[in-house]
């Protein structure tokens, strides 16, 4: 279980499309867009109506991440890695007031993380290669309020993890989500 935040800013492709990159605290950089294919626009936006929407997004990073200290290894290492996730999904919205959407999200996640420990201590952990991938389910209940051009809001997922090389869970999380319409 855990909490994430993230911060998105969008701008209007046109009426219907928009483009949004998002900054989250669990995943690399996100590039995405999203297509409302029914419902009044967020500018049209009245009390009670409904919205239908898919989206798709996609980053990669690469980066080094210091020892986690629930590993049970004695030593200091290092995992050079490759970190590529795909997004896409669709969400359902209805207006409790004009500036106000609670929403269903559902989405599959695919994951591909891979690459190498810098672990001297230990030669045989010592440039060992890993590869970690999966498709996950993700389902979210969530409330966005639209201010101005901010929007906020609070997400409640459930994620259930297909990883191919480990263990799969499932687990519990919120979203704080602040997003700034550019357009």
């Amino acid at each position: 279980n855990f909490t994430q935040i993230a911060f998105t800013p969008q701008t209007g492709l046109s009426r219907r499309v928009d483009a949004f990159i998002k900054f989250g605290t669990h995943a690399p950089l996100m590039y995405g867009l999203k297509w409302q294919m029914f419902g009044d626009t967020k500018k049209r936006a009245r009390r009670k109506s409904s919205s239908f929407s898919i989206y798709m997004s996609g980053g990669k990073n690469r980066y080094q991440t210091p020892s986690e200290s629930n590993i049970p290894i004695s030593g200091d290492f290092k995992a050079n890695r490759t970190h590529t996730v795909i997004d896409f999904g669709a969400i359902y919205g209805k207006r409790i007031y004009s500036d106000m959407l609670a929403y269903t999200r559902l989405s599959r996640i695919v994951e591909d993380m891979h690459g190498s420990f810098d672990f001297e201590e230990n030669s045989n952990l010592d440039q060992e290669q890993f590869k970690l991938s999966g498709s996950h389910l993700s389902a979210g209940l969530g409330l966005m309020w639209h201010v101005r051009k901010m929007n906020l809001g609070l997400e409640y997922s459930i994620l259930k993890t297909g990883w191919e090389q480990a263990p799969n869970t499932t687990a519990n999380s919120f979203l704080l989500i602040l997003s700034k319409d550019i357009k």
